[in-house]
């Protein structure tokens, strides 16, 4: 398919699958009253947790489904397909290859609150619970999920780092040092540090986000966690789509309690729900804040990457749809394929399908599997981060960095990409074969 061709009007991106949300099916948003300043005309991150791409239900063969949540695939045995996240590195092309010569940051900015109101930056030791829930049927599935979170045992931005904490363990001559039980997780990679620093966008408009990511770069800058220094050098990770802020509040969820359950009735009313969310962010462009922020990043050498969406757009969302920021679809782990639920990116990489690793036991639960493009574009962070520290970057040498392609969204595996747009060589970008994913009905519908 031909590419999309990022600074050109947003109107000429609403084409094929996001021409679909602007059908008469599609429900209008809803108008709330002036009292809700937080929400109007504001701008706000949607996760997988808050709305699932239905594309990444999975049903048919292989999979014993026990019940689906918040992005997560709960089984009553193990997912053959699934894999160890630390797998997903093997789409790094020498990675034994990178050596630190400098220090470098991740800011992963992603929702880390909890409803108990205590942001989890790690994923809790009870996870296994949902295993047992599931056998007992969507509502006690619902219940246990629900209760997880509300003891901070469960965050979207917590997987993404337990992603990130996962991948980690292939990096060469990298050990985890310490957690400050705050959001920072700080690595020793040969004499200098690689640290990970969460910053939480529950709740925010994209104007605070700015304010918040600006923040954790000056933090960085003035670090020496290790007693190597500060950190100038950083990626910023947004495993997140922007819609309008109404989007996620009760009031436009037709007395649904949350946007995953509307998203259910909508689909059993036959409206495409990935249809309604892709013109929802249809509605953002490239006046918000937090676009125009990340196009010019403050504080040394700044670097952006984000998800492009799992809604099976034929484009990123933003932010990942910002011109300087690199935008990461879905690849099969196993066979290398553009995962069918994904939307179109610059680049392609392993977001499809992990196991979850208990953290009280440190062992993996292949009952519990997790998928998209969330956990698609970390890994793309961390290359940007290894290439950033190393002595002579691949990609990481200019602003934007040579990754960030000329706007076309061709879904290239990222080894490939790394072999057409860095350095000296000439081969051809080669956009990933597709294998359709079917669309089944939400499981509770």
């Amino acid at each position: 398919m031909t590419g999309i061709v990022k600074r050109i009007s947003l109107a000429f991106l609403i084409g094929s699958n996001w021409l679909l949300a602007s059908c008469d099916s599609v429900p209008e948003p809803k108008k709330l009253n002036n009292t809700d300043t937080q929400f109007l005309k504001e701008n706000c991150a949607l996760t997988a947790m808050d709305a699932p791409g239905q594309g990444l239900y999975m049903s048919g063969t292989g999979l014993y489904m026990s019940g689906t949540i918040g992005g997560l695939n709960i089984s009553n045995q193990p997912e053959p397909s699934s894999d160890y996240p630390i797998n997903a590195m093997s789409a790094v092309p020498n990675l034994e290859s990178f050596s630190a010569h400098r220090n470098v940051g991740i800011i992963v900015a992603d929702k880390f609150s909890t409803p108990g109101g205590d942001p989890a930056y790690s994923l809790g030791g009870d996870l296994a619970q949902l295993v047992d829930a599931a056998q007992y049927g969507q509502a006690a599935l619902e219940a246990t999920f629900n209760d997880l979170q509300a003891s901070g045992q469960l965050s979207h931005g917590a997987l993404v780092m337990a992603h990130l904490h996962a991948l980690l363990e292939a990096a060469p001559d990298t050990s985890s040092e310490y957690s400050d039980g705050e959001g920072i997780f700080v690595y020793k990679r040969g004499y200098h540090t690689l640290a990970l620093k969460a910053v939480d966008v529950s709740g925010v408009n994209s104007a605070d986000m700015v304010g918040l990511i600006d923040a954790a770069q000056g933090e960085l800058a003035q670090s020496n966690y290790l007693g190597t220094g500060g950190i100038d050098v950083y990626v910023v990770n947004m495993s997140f789509a922007l819609v309008p802020c109404e989007v996620l509040s009760p009031k436009n969820w037709e007395g649904n309690d949350s946007l995953e359950a509307y998203l259910a009735e909508l689909e059993a009313a036959g409206i495409d729900p990935d249809a309604y969310l892709l013109g929802e962010a249809a509605r953002v462009d490239e006046s918000d804040p937090l676009v125009t922020f990340l196009n010019d990043l403050p504080g040394g050498e700044g670097h952006a990457v984000a998800s492009a969406g799992n809604y099976g757009g034929d484009a990123p969302m933003y932010p990942a749809l910002a011109p300087d920021v690199l935008s990461v679809a879905s690849s099969d782990l196993q066979t290398g394929a553009f995962s069918g639920f994904s939307n179109y990116g610059e680049v392609a990489a392993p977001g499809w399908l992990f196991r979850i690793r208990d953290p009280a036991s440190g062992v993996d639960v292949p009952e519990i599997s997790y998928a998209g493009t969330s956990f698609s574009g970390p890994l793309v962070a961390l290359y940007a981060a290894l290439d950033l520290a190393a002595k002579e970057p691949q990609c990481y040498d200019s602003k934007p960095a040579e990754l960030v392609s000329d706007g076309i969204y061709d879904n290239v595996a990222l080894a490939d990409a790394i072999g057409a747009r860095c350095g000296s060589s000439a081969a051809p970008a080669i956009p990933l074969p597709t294998i359709p994913i079917p669309k089944p009905s939400f499981p509770w519908s």
